[in-house]
């Protein structure tokens, strides 16, 4: 009646033997499998278990610049197990805010992965960049996609809620300062809602360019959340 099940006696028997690629390997798929276990926005226990062994894993082995560690994955050639560690830790801390409302804060981590492209020159290198990324990423950048493209519906949806429209009142009749520096956030809103929308369009290509690669209803859900961002 262990938390981690298998995978927790497989990791410690790899540790043992020094073999971190092999461990990470299976922190890997353990901690993929359950990036986004939510239940009513309650974290799931084995979630939170991987979680935790996951950073605790980091903390002991790999903060200290080049470790015993990278040295015994560069022996297994098997770096690709440390950087795709790398990356599932950063996507859970993705769906751990997403899952918490904070759409500004989830969409900065995703933003900074570069797994979805910026700009149109992007989408090209992005869908390579799909295809080698090991197995168990690949399998949830559907969920990854579809959250993201939600943190951008409601960052455009709290813009236009929250912005001012050309010809209302400033809502202190302060005179025509307020009114000034009113309309130059609706402005600067304006201009931020278009750059939401325009990184919207080029999830959608993207996803389009992986054909089915997602998953699912994946292609169909996005180009919907697009459409509502109006």
């Amino acid at each position: 009646g262990r938390e981690g099940g298998g995978g927790t006696d497989a990791a410690e028997l790899y540790a043992m033997a020094g073999e971190y690629g092999r461990v990470l390997e299976v922190v890997n798929r353990e901690l993929a499998v359950r990036v986004d276990s939510f239940e009513n926005g309650v974290e799931d226990q084995q979630r939170l278990f991987w979680k935790g062994a996951a950073h605790n894993f980091a903390e002991k082995h790999l903060k200290h610049g080049r470790t015993h560690v990278v040295e015994s994955l560069e022996r297994e050639d098997n770096l690709k197990a440390g950087q795709t560690f790398e990356l599932l830790m950063n996507l859970t801390a993705f769906f751990d805010k997403f899952r918490a409302g904070d759409f500004g804060g989830s969409w900065t981590i995703l933003d900074s992965l570069g797994l979805l492209p910026k700009t149109a020159g992007e989408v090209s290198n992005c869908e390579q960049l799909f295809f080698t990324l090991d197995k168990v990423a690949r399998d949830i950048m559907g969920r990854v996609v579809v959250a993201g493209m939600e943190c951008l519906f409601n960052l455009h949806a709290s813009l236009k809620q929250s912005h001012p429209r050309p010809g209302q009142q400033p809502a202190q009749g302060g005179g025509g300062g307020g009114q000034a520096l009113q309309e130059q956030a609706g402005v600067d809103a304006d201009k931020a809602m278009r750059d939401i929308r325009e990184r919207g369009k080029l999830i959608v290509t993207y996803a389009g360019l992986l054909h089915g690669s997602l998953g699912g209803e994946v292609n169909k859900l996005i180009a919907k959340i697009e459409a509502y961002m109006m």
